[in-house]
């Protein structure tokens, strides 16, 4: 045990070495240790900004990212006055805790901690829908339970539906909320606007600005002609009144129009109630591009949130891929959400995506959906790659640090750490938080032209053989661990290790033009993001 407690800390001293405010070393870079998707008391976590910084510095992390849920608010709204006649839950997040003030905190925090990294993002929620009718909702969400149900810690009730064939009758009519957990992971937007902007439908953003958004203005005339037959103008003389004044004429009581002018009376009051809740109803009269009452709307809410936030020059990750939440009871209604990491292939321009913990079953697999996305970009058919994190979820527990992304600076600096994220030089690492873990000090290619060693996220021109260098500190007690090379979604080379690794790899690819990559992955545990290859222009071969 005794043996145990010194190899753990002489792993922490390595580490910590490396990173230590004198990271004012020269150029060279050195891993650093962070945790992503923390959680706070402005999403309802039990512990403070303040609690949640100091356990991850006992956790012996350096960086720290809170993702607290930027809008925690599932609402239904009966037609055609879905905006009067509604029903909403809310639950702690950004916008109740208020952007401002959760900025404040947390950057006041990262003052008072200059030998760490502290950042505020968010967890963001571009879009979710109803499915289901409206009778449902009338049994369902008016119940006594209703939509509370839905936002419970946990993301649903405890059951959940497995093997649901028996129940697809009530999954299939009964009301429920699809893709309500289909987050994103927003970092470095710097002001509270652009949380307030922030394009969901639960913010009623984007607006549509159209000629068609004056349809909404509809109810306008109605109300103009009420109140023009509610009061009309005024003759100078009446004409059944006009013989009533005449000595000779008998007066007769006019009935029936005053029975009519009460008949319009009630109707253009009527009309006027009607016309003002609709005008109530439509303000601010532009249309929200996506509202959770048209079915699914695919990826183009989630687009619209990554190019938003890419023109404010925030960095943008899919959290959770590979999610495993599927169908849940929540009170009388279901919840569901299904794994999408096909988005992965159909969006664009996002800059990475979590690959621990919800992203290694189909997501960071070899030859899995990250791999094609990578292949098309060395193939020239998108235009940036794509780099892998590590996200933690975490709101409370003694699991602080299980998985944890780890950034290679040159200074401990926030600027050099959200360069880090945008050129993706990190890799993500999960294991116990009790154990300590493999450490990547080095992955690199020999950049020919430059003559030097190409780091992750960057392009080494190459020639044949390929010379791949990778240095790798392993806890001596480890079990022996597979390490990999996969290239465009190939297992290329792999050896089994059973302590720490330091060697030049040389590999002959053949391959006429063009470009590819490399990255490493020990045993599903470490992935690093890739070194990419460029073929020289007079070499035949890479």
């Amino acid at each position: 045990m005794v043996i145990k407690e010194n190899i753990f800390s002489f792993l922490t001293l390595i580490l910590l070495a490396a990173v230590a405010p004198a990271l004012a070393f020269a150029q060279e870079l050195q891993p650093v240790p962070g945790v992503i998707h923390l959680e706070s008391q402005a999403a309802g976590s039990p512990l403070s900004f303040a609690e949640v910084v100091e356990r991850a510095r006992k956790a012996g992390m350096r960086v720290v990212v809170f993702n607290d849920k930027y809008n925690n608010r599932v609402e239904y709204g009966l037609p055609p006055l879905r905006h009067l006649f509604r029903k909403f839950e809310e639950r702690g997040s950004i916008r109740g805790y208020g952007a401002d003030l959760y900025l404040q905190e947390i950057n006041e925090l990262a003052r008072q901690h200059p030998d760490m990294l502290i950042l505020p993002g968010a967890e963001v929620g571009a879009f979710y829908y109803w499915a289901g009718s409206v009778s449902a909702f009338v049994g369902d969400v008016l119940s006594r339970e209703g939509l509370s149900r839905l936002l419970v810690s946990g993301k649903g009730d405890k059951e959940k539906i497995g093997k649901f064939d028996y129940r697809q009758n009530q999954v299939d009519r009964g009301l429920k909320v699809v893709n309500f957990h289909k987050d994103m992971l927003v970092l470095g937007l710097e002001k509270a606007d652009d949380f307030h902007n922030l394009p969901t439908v639960s913010n009623r953003k984007p607006l549509i600005v159209a000629w068609s958004s004056l349809l909404n203005l509809w109810p306008l005339p109605l109300l103009v002609f009420a109140l023009a037959r509610l009061f009309p103008p005024r003759r100078a003389t009446p004409y059944p009144y006009a013989l009533a004044a005449q000595p000779t004429a008998t007066p007769k009581a006019p009935e029936p129009l005053s029975t009519g002018l009460r008949r319009a009376r009630k109707s253009s009051m009527m009309l006027i109630v009607i016309s003002l809740l609709f005008l109530v109803n439509n303000f601010p009269f532009f249309q929200p591009k996506y509202d959770q009452y048209h079915g699914d709307q695919g990826s183009a809410p989630f687009q619209d949130l990554i190019d938003y936030v890419n023109d404010r020059g925030g960095l943008i990750f899919w959290s959770a891929p590979d999610i495993s939440t599927g169908v849940f009871q929540a009170g009388p209604m279901l919840m569901e959400t299904r794994p999408y990491s096909s988005e992965l292939l159909t969006t664009r321009n996002y800059t990475g995506f979590a690959v621990f913990a919800e992203g290694m079953k189909s997501s960071g697999i070899p030859g899995g959906i990250w791999d094609k996305v990578l292949t098309e970009y060395v193939h020239g058919d998108r235009a940036r790659p794509v780099w892998a994190i590590g996200e933690l979820d975490y709101d409370v527990g003694d699991w602080l640090g299980e998985t944890q992304t780890v950034f290679m600076l040159r200074e401990l600096s926030r600027k050099d750490m959200l360069a880090a994220l945008r050129e993706g030089r990190i890799y993500a690492v999960t294991g116990s938080a009790k154990v300590p873990k493999p450490v990547l000090k080095k992955f690199q290619i020999w950049d020919e032209a430059g003559q030097r060693w190409a780091e992750m996220g960057e392009t080494a021109t190459v020639r044949r053989p390929t010379r791949i260098k990778i240095e790798l500190i392993v806890p001596p007690e480890a079990p022996a661990l597979e390490l990999r090379l996969i290239r465009e979604g190939a297992i290329v080379w792999n050896t089994e290790i059973t302590g720490s690794f330091n060697e030049i790899i040389e590999l002959d690819y053949q391959q006429k033009k063009g470009m590819t990559y490399y990255r490493l992955d020990l045993d599903s545990q470490l992935i690093a993001n890739p070194v990419f290859c460029r073929l020289p222009t007079a070499s035949p071969a890479l």
